[in-house]
């Protein structure tokens, strides 16, 4: 049924929708202090999952499409 549709590692080509700040910080090509920025004045939207700070990677995307310092930070 279901299973014989899927197959092992067909999961594995979906596009994540959040990513954390280390890779932010990889997408943008910045340090820690200013993707944190980022989030901290919320020009990226965040959430909390249990411990973990995730980002929307939809909001990265438009950084990197915009520019970040067309996004306020230089």
């Amino acid at each position: 049924m279901n299973e014989d549709r899927l197959e092992k590692g067909a999961a594995s080509t979906l596009k994540p929708l959040l990513i954390n700040i280390g890779q932010l910080q990889e997408l943008l090509q910045c340090g820690r202090t200013k993707a944190c920025d980022l989030v901290r004045t919320k020009r990226v939207r965040s959430m909390l999952i249990g411990r973990s700070r995730r980002i929307l990677l939809a909001d990265a995307e438009r950084l990197v499409a915009d520019g970040i310092s067309e996004a306020g930070t230089e």
